[in-house]
């Protein structure tokens, strides 16, 4: 038969610790006591549960029944309660009884003297009230000091045990800390191979306090530093993004451009996080400023009309003739506006010839 079975403290008689599997050739109910190995020794257990399934590994075997141990620290008390009692309702009518003729007293320059001395009077009663008072206190505060000095006695014979104990469990606990925030610097380096993070992105992951905590395990601290890895790979790829995009609009816009856009020319709206469109917006009007620089338009010239002079022989007057200009420019608004511009173009006798037409970004 396998049972699991806890091991009692010897001192608080309490139960500490996880359950341990054994196997049992005597019949044994939960709650009993019992001896069993225990490390390196024997120790005394409670039985938890009973007919268990055989486990995958080896298990110790139960020596026998046991007692369970009484607390050989428990502290006895013998104390009872302070009751102190004397004659309050008593003095407390007669002290009522007696304030009635003090009542009421109106201090004037002709009472001044009467009040002094009623006022030292009725100090004198508060006085007497509270040295009692305080010497019944200190009276009842001596066990109550001798019994504190005795509890911190045997508290430091305790801490003189302890401390090193302690201090040792402390430079073990530091070690397997300094382990854990180790394996969180390992993990984030092959996260940086897995993921391909840029060392902007990378470093901005948190290697938090937390991951050299007892009971946080590796597997905690990989599914934590995965988590901030992952949102941050998000962000990189929203910003490769977001240059692809910016990258191609310049390109189309240096198609047209003797003097070519640059990405650095942008960098300060970007590195503000500027939206997308407002970058697009910057690009475009940019480019039209240095295509019109680049292209300007020329205004057509007149040429003086030639006037005919009349002879005295009175020859036919040549007419003049006008002759064509042209003019390009780049004319932007809504399709219906261009349309009416075409129109008028049209309207007008005049040619119409588009050379280049598309939607502004």
């Amino acid at each position: 038969m396998y049972i699991t079975a806890k091991k009692i403290n010897t001192i608080s008689g309490e139960l500490q610790g996880k359950d341990y599997t054994y196997t049992a050739e005597i019949d044994l109910e939960k709650d009993d006591i019992i001896e069993a190995p225990f490390g390196k020794s024997n120790a005394v257990l409670m039985v938890t549960a009973v007919g268990v399934e055989e486990p995958s590994f080896p298990c110790k075997k139960v020596i026998g029944l046991a007692e369970k141990p009484t607390d050989s620290f428990e502290m006895k008390l013998k104390d009872s309660p302070a009751a102190i009692s004397f004659n309050f309702e008593d003095l407390k009518s007669k002290l009522k009884e007696n304030m009635q003729k003090y009542k009421g007293i109106v201090v004037t320059p002709d009472t001044l003297k009467d009040c002094k001395s009623t006022q030292k009077e009725l100090s004198g009663f508060k006085r007497k009230i509270e040295t009692h008072r305080k010497t019944v206190k200190n009276k009842h505060m001596e066990p109550i000091k001798a019994f504190e000095e005795q509890c911190k006695e045997l508290v430091n014979l305790i801490s003189e045990v302890e401390e090193p104990i302690k201090d040792g469990i402390k430079i073990f606990d530091d070690e397997k800390r300094t382990a854990k925030m180790q394996q969180a610097q390992q993990i984030i380096k092959d996260i940086e191979i897995d993921l391909n993070l840029r060392p902007q992105y990378l470093n901005q992951i948190e290697v938090k306090n937390s991951y050299g905590n007892v009971s946080t395990t590796l597997k905690d601290i990989e599914a934590d530093v995965m988590a901030q890895a992952k949102l941050l790979l998000e962000k990189q790829q929203n910003e490769d993004e977001l240059m692809t995009a910016i990258k191609d609009a310049i390109e189309r816009e240096n198609l047209r451009l003797k003097s070519k856009l640059n990405l650095t020319d942008f960098t300060l709206l970007i590195e503000n996080g500027a939206s997308i469109s407002t970058v697009m917006t910057e690009i475009k009007l940019k480019a039209d400023m240095i295509f019109s620089a680049e292209n300007p338009v020329e205004e057509p010239t007149e040429e003086p009309i030639k006037e005919t002079v009349e002879e005295t022989t009175k020859e036919p007057v040549e007419e003049s003739v006008e002759k064509t200009c042209f003019m390009e420019c780049r004319v932007t608004g809504s399709l219906e506006n261009l349309k009416a511009v075409k129109k008028f173009i049209l309207d007008n006798g005049m040619t119409f010839i588009a050379t280049e037409q598309g939607w502004v970004i």
